[in-house]
């Protein structure tokens, strides 16, 4: 086993690796066993989109399973602004969630198996850089190297798909503003698709929305009509909604869903008939998540 290291946080601050050097094989790393007799465990993660989180939004309810009596935490968004981001500058990335320290909120709220949010986190904090990995192993779900560094076996971590959870009141107020009684399909374009795409990835998509024959919900940053796909029946997603947890539970109710890789749609594998293109290059970002299908053209 390699072990893949590079922050840690420990009394709210954020230390670069013991190493002093940015991503390295470091052989022998194991979690404190006092942290593991202790039982409180936040989950941190130092990239802060939507996918980011929701990837491992199975952990605590399989950390709990190993675990009974212990307390999952999650950080709140003034712990990671004043935590992570004084390090992680995330300002001068190209693309940006609005909001972006809110997002782990909106994964986790109504999480039975969370505890709550906290905002001041004494001792050790384990970030999603203290993983299990086997050296060349590329498909294995991110969720799945983090609870590995938290003593679960394969068999007892599963699948690991993700998961969120919605309240009765969230979910009667979402129905009365859509209609959810007929079959549908969504056509998720993140803003890494390029327009010089390949002709295999279009055609790829079009296979998917062509077997299916339904009508679509769109979401994408350019009106459908400048897209290769303006010839399908289709609804605006931000005509119905902006809100990311609405946005999730069409998707998730949704017959299928295709598009390109990203986070929006790596969250819906237990849910939905869920297929990606790659991320944006030739290849598949690292992370798998166990039932996409990936459509690697």
């Amino acid at each position: 086993m390699t072990i893949l290291l590079l922050y840690v946080v420990k009394d709210n601050k954020l230390y670069q690796s013991l190493t002093g050097s940015n991503i390295l094989n470091v052989n022998g790393i194991d979690i404190d066993p006092e942290y593991i007799e202790k039982g409180e465990f936040t989950i941190c993660n130092t990239c802060t989109g939507f996918g980011d989180w929701a990837i491992l939004s199975a952990m605590p309810r399989l950390l709990k399973k190993k675990y009974p009596n212990c307390k999952v935490y999650l950080p709140t968004r003034q712990w990671l602004l004043k935590t992570i981001e004084q390090t992680v500058n995330y300002s001068g990335l190209l693309h940006k969630w609005p909001n972006i320290y809110e997002i782990v909120e909106k994964v986790y709220i109504n999480n039975p198996y969370v505890d709550g949010f906290k905002d001041d986190i004494s001792g050790i904090v384990y970030t999603d850089h203290f993983r299990y990995v086997v050296d060349d192993e590329y498909y294995t779900p991110l969720a799945k190297q983090l609870l590995r560094f938290y003593k679960l076996t394969d068999e007892e971590i599963g699948p690991a798909y993700p998961e969120i959870y919605f309240s009765k009141e969230e979910i009667d107020l979402w129905n009365s503003k859509f209609n959810l009684d007929y079959a549908y399909g969504c056509l998720t374009l993140s803003n890494r698709w390029k327009e010089d795409t390949s002709i295999k990835r279009i055609s790829a998509i079009k296979d998917i929305l062509n077997f299916y024959k339904l009508p679509i919900i769109y979401f994408g940053e350019k009106p459908i009509e400048d897209t290769d796909f303006k010839e399908y029946v289709h609804i605006n997603m931000l005509d119905i909604t902006n809100d990311i947890r609405f946005q999730t539970y069409i998707r998730m109710n949704a017959r299928f869903n295709v598009g390109n890789q990203t986070g929006v749609l790596e969250v819906l594998a237990q849910y939905s008939e869920t297929f990606m293109t790659p991320h944006k290059d030739d290849n598949f970002k690292t992370y798998f998540i166990n039932g996409i299908r990936y459509l690697n053209v």
